[in-house]
């Protein structure tokens, strides 16, 4: 059985630890890992909460880790922060999603119940998808994207790396989504988002 690390003590952390038996893999779940020092020390979930330092003192066999975070930025830098050590970065996906053949998943991704992926779709290395959400054919998600609740994207949408989408927004086919961009929710994209760009409304206009 292969020892599991929840990095990230938050809502996200206890989605993957209150729903463990959902997700195929059989794990011992050790605890948290945070970088808020008010929380380390203490339990969640009736788990102890380590610092960063945990993984410095202590040599852990067959360790995997989960980055249980929603902020793109945030997962990037902790993934760096965790390169020194000799970690797997398993995928969690429901099974109450669907994934068609022909997808192609990296590391380290986590997929809600109801969401659907359809084929010749990439997703990244380090990808949230929350629940509900619809990703249609030849859909390129970046690394560290993060996708909230009933996100719907168009076949050919190309979604670079750490955009951020709100609840509910939809894109039309071919949209390109700029790196570090941040969509409102039920924002309706019928145009290219620049990278670094806030966008809100329907249709998305920019107001950042």
């Amino acid at each position: 059985m292969k020892n599991l690390i929840v990095f990230g003590a938050g809502d996200l952390g206890k989605f993957i630890v209150y729903n463990i038996e959902m997700f195929d893999n059989e794990y011992n779940i050790l605890g948290f890992i945070d970088e808020d020092v008010n929380k380390v020390g203490g339990e969640l979930c009736g788990l102890p909460i380590f610092g960063i330092g945990y993984l410095q003192s202590n040599k852990i066999d067959n360790l995997c880790i989960v980055i249980a975070m929603s902020s793109p930025t945030a997962k990037e830098a902790i993934s760096k922060k965790l390169n020194p050590y000799d970690v797997e970065y398993p995928n969690f996906i429901s099974p109450n999603s669907w994934l068609s053949k022909g997808v192609k998943i990296g590391r380290g991704v986590l997929i809600y119940p109801e969401s659907s992926v359809d084929f010749e779709t990439e997703i990244g290395d380090f990808v949230t998808i929350n629940a509900g959400c619809s990703i249609g054919h030849n859909v390129t998600v970046g690394q560290f994207a993060t996708l909230a609740p009933g996100v719907n994207l168009a076949g050919f949408t190309k979604i670079e790396e750490k955009a951020n989408l709100g609840i509910g927004c939809c894109s039309i086919q071919k949209i390109k989504i700029g790196s570090c961009s941040i969509v409102g929710g039920q924002a309706m994209l019928i145009e290219d988002v620049e990278s670094g760009r806030t966008v809100v409304g329907v249709p998305a206009k920019i107001i950042k």
